[in-house]
């Protein structure tokens, strides 16, 4: 899920992208015999910090100990891929109307 505001202009001749959006994606994992699900959040991703690694929230629908391990995992990866995911998502973006070009 992607909410906010996403802004490409022309300014001096220059393509420009301006952006201030939340994303959320849902995730779900094994641990034994448990299906785990959770959440991956970013709420405050802007065009000034998009490449950097800014704060991505994770949470699981579920308390246990199964709840635990699976949070942690994602905690380590999942969020390295969510961010990795999100930069990607912009760079495609800025590519597509040529961001940064004149």
């Amino acid at each position: 899920e992607v909410d906010g505001d996403i802004t490409v202009a022309q300014r001096k001749g220059k393509i420009m992208c301006y952006f201030e959006v939340k994303m959320t994606a849902k995730w779900e994992a094994m641990v034994g015999d448990s299906k785990i699900e959770g959440k991956l959040a970013a709420t405050d991703i802007e065009h000034d910090n998009y490449t950097e690694d800014f704060d991505v929230k994770v949470t699981t629908v579920e308390r246990s100990a199964a709840a635990a391990k699976a949070e942690a995992v994602a905690q380590k990866g999942g969020r390295k891929l969510f961010r990795s995911v999100t930069k990607g998502f912009f760079d495609d973006l800025f590519k597509q109307h040529n961001v940064g070009t004149k």
